[in-house]
């Protein structure tokens, strides 16, 4: 009997058709057929079969599924019990049957055994055969998406295979038709690398160096326009051989040229102007993101070896289509999976030179907040050095642009407290030199399925492994002279790590007390704490946490409580004071022996989510609600005002709402100057977002306002357009509960910031529509003059320029009515620029000569930089190149004395310009070189074009000084 998946579900005997039933019948037996003789647990089944909730009858259909099934394939002439069959094992059904009758199976026999077949005909053939197998999408008729992504692995393989048949086509001389295809290929994947890289190779075989290179130069261009980005190392590599006519492309096997690792080169250059810049190994940045690992780890022997066998095993090995090789420790809460996990991690560091990314996905956090995937994906950028303007705004091309940034590196990634398969798919990196690390209360059955994750499951400690870990913390002698009451301490812990390591503490903070009172005191605990998913009934952790918590400080108590009103991730020792309204580093000391609470990084403290849970109780139940709220308000104030000192130091001029004196008891974090206040809002950024989502939910709305504004400049500065548009639209939402119309304009200001930035005109539109009608209500004529501005800096984007100028002489008329001098002096520049751009250069320079005027007038230095560039723009386009070069040289100043680079760029650029038409190369390249320079160090997409203009002037590669 054969069994086929690669395409719609069917079965055959003897090439006759059987009927399989109706079409949940077929995916239930879709999913036994992949997970051929390994048990499926009904909850899966469910999953898999229904995309929304599922009834409340899920389980009995199942049931119902598996019977008709079982009555079809019993009911086959020739299948025998046997051979094919279907039993119940435990909660789930397990599929009896010879690998070789499913489709699935065989292709990927196939694929394996072509790959470890050096001769290139007989690797034809196989590829040949296996790719024959498929007869349309895998499971093409699946009852839902979820179950057709598990087709998705099966496509990657497909593809791959079919990369590999027409490398062995080439190899064997194949040419016109293989190009054909391929150009089929990258049409269909064009993000696809090893298809474009294979296409190149094909050209260049077939003669035709000159189309490769055009590939080359299409590949390229759709990264940098659609993801930011450049083509990953391979493109590199092979237009490299390709423009240096390097003999190895017809002649090296092609299996060997698309290996990761570059065959050896003769006479080629290393560095070349296709190079990314900022993108090579030796200088990208290497993240060691790793918290510190718990001291005294022992036992967990049998899932350190399993980890060791997983990151040795060659056998998944690297090559096309490999992803990362994937582990998921699984585990009830407080097991110690983190644990393990670090101390794993931090033993094989070494092997990932190219750094250690890690991320508390959050997943049960008793709050609720659950870390975004798509925040996940952008820290991880920002940590691999993508500077934030080149994230693209779409999650998959974040996540695109995640996996090639770590295409061709050794990175371990940690991703801990993982709720769900979906949460953690797009940190998936998408090549085999890196290793992700999973943690989950959950066993994310879906990663094991579909992406070929490996399951290491962490039960309770052994016995001897609790006696080893009380001994280390309590000291040999002691644990060796109470045999007994160890047995019982262990028992009543029901070995869970997290509360053999609290009794621990109790006992080592309470040295007299004899073990033996220690075990009585636990052993009638009949109030179990239910917080711990299991519900182990054997597990007695409120005792173990009231042990800790009842030999507290009264004050220390007051603080573990009210700590559990922070969102999380963590805090800081102000942000601890200001909750607590009292003094607090001696207190978290305390909270930190008791091991309540852990300093995870120096400096930052926070809770394991099984005691948040217990502190959010103790809280509810001993504080009063007001003292809960007043608390609360601290915190905001606390958040709030140190951001404002923060944003006063980066951006003295800024605007803020007027605010309150601080609240008594709230302690305002210390930024002595630039890199502090930019470190501190970097660090407390993820903290004060989930606090202003608290604020909302509370109707603390003029605190969420105010935050939500305040966080304006230091995300656009940072070029977090994403995260702006949240922040504004959930300060924008307080703001019309207060009617606050004066918060909506900076509200709405906010949004078109984001909304401009991200190149959405009709939201930005949508948004500035809102706030001409806002600030007529209020008859703010300045504020008006400046939405012009931003709507015809909008029409500039758009090429439109004759809008542009409108705008702004709108705007001018605005700010002339409103006697706002900066504004009318801002409004004059606008308008001789978007003349000059209309190449009305006499008129431009009239208008930006009286602009100059008012911005010195005024004291406007950013305004002056700005317009002295303008007037040197119109002089060299009048061709007076002297009076342009003067101009230039006065903005760069300007621009420098601000610490404007990207302007100082920009008008250096123009300089180079104005030096070239005076016939003074030397200088025109030396201006250039300094932009270059600059724009290298802001790692911005200009430095490509100003690069290939200097290596064509110069007739060789130019890289940055």
């Amino acid at each position: 009997m054969l069994f086929r998946v690669l395409g719609p579900v069917t079965a055959e005997v003897d090439g006759e058709p059987v009927a399989l039933g109706r079409r949940r019948d077929r995916s239930v037996l879709a999913a036994l057929l992949l997970d051929a003789g390994r048990v499926v647990p009904v909850d899966r089944l469910v999953d898999l079969l229904w995309d929304d909730s599922a009834p409340v009858a899920a389980r009995r259909a199942i049931r119902s599924h598996v019977a008709r099934l079982r009555g079809v394939l019993g009911a086959v002439p020739g299948t025998g019990a046997a051979t094919v069959r279907i039993d119940t094992s435990g909660e789930g059904y397990v599929l009896h049957l010879p690998p070789e009758s499913v489709d699935a199976h065989r292709f990927r026999g196939l694929v394996a055994d072509a790959r470890a077949t050096p001769d290139a005909a007989a690797r034809r053939e196989l590829l040949t055969t296996a790719l024959g197998l498929w007869r349309g999408p895998a499971l093409a008729d699946a009852a839902t998406s979820r179950l057709r992504d598990l087709g998705r692995d099966l496509e990657e393989l497909r593809v791959s295979a079919y990369e590999e048949r027409v490398a062995a086509d080439l190899d064997l001389g194949g040419r016109a038709d293989v190009v054909a295809d391929l150009r089929a290929l990258v049409e269909e994947h064009p993000y696809r690398e090893s298809a474009g890289a294979l296409l190149m190779v094909a050209l260049v075989r077939a003669g035709r160096r000159t189309e490769a290179l055009e590939t080359f130069r299409a590949v390229r261009e759709r990264f940098a326009d659609e993801l930011g980005i450049e083509p990953g190392p391979l493109v590199q590599r092979i237009h490299r051989a390709a423009l240096d006519g390097d003999d190895q492309l017809v002649r090296l096997p092609v299996v060997e040229l698309m290996d990761p690792a570059p065959p050896a080169r003769s006479a080629v250059g290393t560095s070349r102007p296709d190079d990314p810049p900022g993108r090579d190994r030796e200088q990208a940045p290497t993240p060691r993101e790793l918290p510190t690992p718990t001291a005294g780890f022992t036992g967990r022997t049998g899932q350190l070896s399993a980890l060791d066998v997983l990151l040795d095993d060659d056998g998944a090995a690297v090559g096309p289509g490999v992803p990362a090789r994937i582990a998921v420790i699984t585990g009830t809460a407080g097991v110690g999976k983190t644990t393990l996990a670090l101390h794993w991690a931090h033993r094989v560091a070494p092997r990932f030179p190219d750094g250690q990314l890690y991320l508390d996905l959050r997943g049960f956090d008793p709050s609720g907040a659950v870390l975004p995937t798509s925040e996940a994906v952008r820290r991880f950028l920002e940590s691999l050095g993508v500077p934030p303007q080149r994230v693209p705004a779409d999650p998959d091309a974040q996540t695109g642009l995640y996996r090639s940034v770590l295409a061709d590196r050794r990175v371990l990634v940690v991703l801990d407290n993982v709720r769900d398969a979906d949460q953690v798919r797009p940190l998936l990196p998408g090549t085999p030199g890196c290793f992700v690390l999973v943690t989950s209360r959950n066993q994310l059955t879906p990663l094991v399925t579909a992406e070929g994750a490996r399951p290491v499951t962490v039960d309770l400690m052994t016995a001897p492994e609790a006696e080893r870990l009380l001994a280390g913390r309590l000291g040999a002698q002691r644990v060796t002279a109470e045999p007994a009451a160890i047995a019982d301490l262990i028992d009543s812990c029901a070995r869970l790590p997290l509360a053999l390591a609290l009794v621990a503490a109790h006992g080592a903070l309470n040295p007299s007390f004899p073990l033996a009172a220690l075990a009585a005191e636990l052993r009638p605990a009949d109030d179990r704490l239910d917080l711990l998913d299991a519900g182990d009934a054997h597990t007695s952790l409120h005792t173990v946490f009231s042990w800790s918590y009842q030999a507290l400080s009264p004050a220390a108590a007051r603080l573990f409580r009210l700590l559990s009103i922070h969102p999380g991730p963590d805090l800081r020792l102000p942000a601890a004071q200001s909750l607590a309204g009292v003094p607090a580093r001696a207190l978290l000391a305390e909270l930190v022996r008791a091991n309540l609470v852990t300093e995870h990084l120096p400096g930052r403290y926070g809770f394991h989510d099984l005691l948040r849970a217990y502190a959010v109780r103790l809280s509810r139940s001993v504080d009063p609600e007001s003292e809960r709220r007043a608390a609360f308000q601290r915190l905001l104030d606390h958040y709030l005002g140190t951001a404002r000192v923060a944003m006063l130091r980066l951006q003295p001029d800024q605007p803020f709402p007027d605010s309150s004196p601080l609240l008594a008891g709230v302690v305002v974090d210390r930024v002595g100057d630039d890199d502090a206040a930019l470190a501190w809002l970097t660090a407390e950024y993820p903290a004060i977002k989930a606090t202003l989502q608290l604020a909302v939910d509370d109707g603390s709305d003029g605190y969420a306002w105010r935050l939500a504004h305040t966080l304006l400049s230091f995300l656009d500065r940072n070029g977090l357009w994403y995260e702006l548009e949240e922040v504004q639209s959930i300060g924008l939402v307080a703001a019309r509960r207060l009617g606050d119309r004066e918060a909506q304009v900076r509200l709405h200001r906010g949004l078109s910031v984001a909304y401009a930035h991200l190149g959405r005109f009709e939201d930005f539109q949508q948004q500035q529509d809102q706030l001409r009608r806002l600030l007529v209500e209020l008859g703010d004529l300045s504020g008006q003059g400046y939405s012009e501005l931003n709507t015809a800096w909008m029409l500039e984007q758009q090429g439109r320029y004759a809008d542009a100028l409108h705008g702004s002489r709108q705007a001018l008329a605005l700010f002339a009515k409103a006697g706002d001098l900066v504004g009318e002096a801002r409004a004059l520049n606008t308008v001789g620029w978007y003349a000059a751009l209309l190449g009305r250069y006499e008129e431009a320079l009239a208008v930006c000569r009286e602009a100059l005027r008012l911005h010195r007038e005024v004291g406007d230095r950013v305004g002056e930089a700005g317009v002295l560039d303008s007037i040197g723009y119109a002089h060299h386009h009048l061709g007076d190149h002297r009076s342009a070069v003067e101009y230039f040289e006065l903005s760069i100043d300007r621009y420098r004395q601000l610490g404007d680079r990207f302007n100082e760029a920009d008008v250096l650029t123009h300089l180079g310009d104005s030096h070239l038409s005076l016939g003074d190369r030397d200088a025109a390249e030396r201006a250039w070189q300094a932009a270059l320079d600059v724009l290298h160090e802001l790692d911005d997409a200009g430095a490509r074009s100003l690069r290939e203009k200097l290596t064509e002037r110069r007739g060789r590669p130019v890289t940055p000084a």
